[in-house]
C-alpha cells in the first residue's frame, strides 16, 4: 500500500474553551474521517474549519493523522517537520481558524534512514509549532490470535518528557497512545503543573476493547487532570490487518467519561474527500471547567499526600 490507499476513518478530538467572567470550560467535540496523506489532510481540514466557526479554541488531532501504512513504508513516507506540508497545511488552517491544534505526524529522522519518529505536535492560532513531543514508549506486543506488533522496528523512541504548554485551555501534557499504559510519565506531568493530558490514539481492536476507557479513567482520577484522546478508527490496511478501536473520549477529573464518539463506522466505498470533506464525521460534546478541577485538588490533596519519604518522587 501507497501513502495514496485508504486508511479509513480517523477520529477526531476538539477542545472548545468559552469564557464566563473568570469561569474556565470548554467544550469538546470528537469525530471521523479518513486516513491517507492527501485526503485525510482535507479532512483534517474541514474539522478544523467547521470546529472554529463552533467557537472551537484547540482542535485535537490523533496519532499519525497524516498516513498509517505498512510499517516497511513509514519510513520512506515520512517528512522533517520543516518540509512536510501536511504539517505545514495544518500550520496554515491553524492560523486561518485562528485556533490551536495537536495533531499526530511521523517525524523523518535525520540519524535513522530505516526507521522514523512517532511525533505530537502543538501548533498555536499564529500557525507556529509550539512543541514537539516525541512518542517514549513503543508498542512492542505479542499476544497471540494475530495481534502482534514491533514498533520500534520502524519508530526510534523519543528522549524527553516535554513540559506542560501553556494553552488556551490550560497547561497541557502531551502523551501517545501506548504511553498511556505507564502511568509514571502521567504523574511527571501533574507534577510540574498539568491540568490537561492528552493521548493521541490508535488502539488496536483488541487492546482497545479491553483496556482503552479503563487506562483513560485510571490517568484522569490519579492525576485529577482532564484526559482527551483523538483515536482513529477503522481499518487502515488490509493485509495484514491493521484496525484501530476508536472510541475517542475526553474524562473528567474525577474518572467521569463526559463525551465519547459513537462507535458507529461508515459505510464504504467512501466518497472522496475533494467529494465529500465532512464524509464520517461525527460529534459529542463536554464541558471542561477548570477551577471545578482545583476544588477537587484541594477537597482531595492526592499531590500532597504522597509519601516521598518512603518511595521516590516523580518530577
Amino acid at each position: 500500500m501507497t501513502c495514496f490507499s485508504p486508511c479509513f476513518d480517523v477520529e477526531i478530538g476538539l477542545y472548545h474553551r468559552p469564557m464566563h467572567g473568570s469561569e474556565y470550560s470548554a467544550r469538546c467535540e470528537l469525530g471521523y474521517s479518513r486516513g491517507n496523506v492527501v485526503e485525510n489532510l482535507i479532512r483534517c481540514q474541514s474539522i478544523i474549519s467547521r470546529s472554529a466557526k463552533a467557537g472551537a479554541k484547540m482542535i485535537f488531532l490523533p496519532e499519525a493523522s497524516d498516513f498509517i501504512a505498512p510499517a516497511s513504508q513509514s519510513p520512506s513516507l515520512a517528512q522533517s517537520l520543516k518540509d512536510s506540508q501536511f504539517v505545514k497545511a495544518i500550520q496554515s488552517s491553524a492560523q486561518e481558524n485562528n485556533c490551536w491544534v495537536s495533531v499526530g505526524v511521523h517525524e523523518k529522522s535525520a540519524e535513522d534512514a530505516k526507521r522514523c519518529h512517532n511525533t505530537s505536535l502543538i501548533i498555536s492560532s499564529e500557525g507556529i509549532v509550539q512543541q514537539a513531543y516525541r512518542k517514549l514508549h513503543l508498542f512492542d506486543i505479542d499476544l497471540g490470535n494475530s495481534t502482534s506488533a514491533n514498533e520500534s522496528k520502524y519508530i526510534i523512541p523519543g528522549d524527553k518528557i516535554e513540559k506542560p504548554l501553556p494553552t488556551p485551555i490550560g497547561h497541557v501534557g502531551q502523551l501517545i497512545c501506548y504511553d498511556l499504559r505507564f502511568p509514571e510519565v502521567a504523574l511527571i506531568h501533574r507534577r510540574r503543573g498539568a491540568n490537561i493530558l492528552i493521548y493521541p490514539s490508535a488502539f488496536t481492536v483488541r487492546t482497545g476493547g479491553a483496556h482503552w476507557e479503563t487506562l483513560l479513567r485510571a490517568r484522569a482520577i490519579e492525576t485529577q487532570c482532564y484526559v482527551i484522546a483523538a483515536a482513529q478508527v477503522g481499518t487502515h490496511i488490509d493485509k495484514p490487518l491493521r484496525q484501530s478501536w476508536g472510541h475517542a473520549m475526553i474524562v473528567d477529573p474525577w474518572g467521569t467519561v463526559l463525551a465519547q464518539v459513537p462507535d458507529v463506522l461508515p459505510s464504504s466505498p467512501p466518497p472522496s474527500a475533494e467529494e465529500d470533506p465532512e464524509w464520517s464525521t461525527s460529534f459529542a460534546l463536554a464541558d471542561v471547567d477548570l477551577k471545578s478541577l482545583e476544588l477537587l485538588r484541594k477537597s482531595m490533596p492526592l499531590l500532597d499526600q504522597r509519601r516521598n519519604d518512603i518511595y521516590p518522587r516523580l518530577d
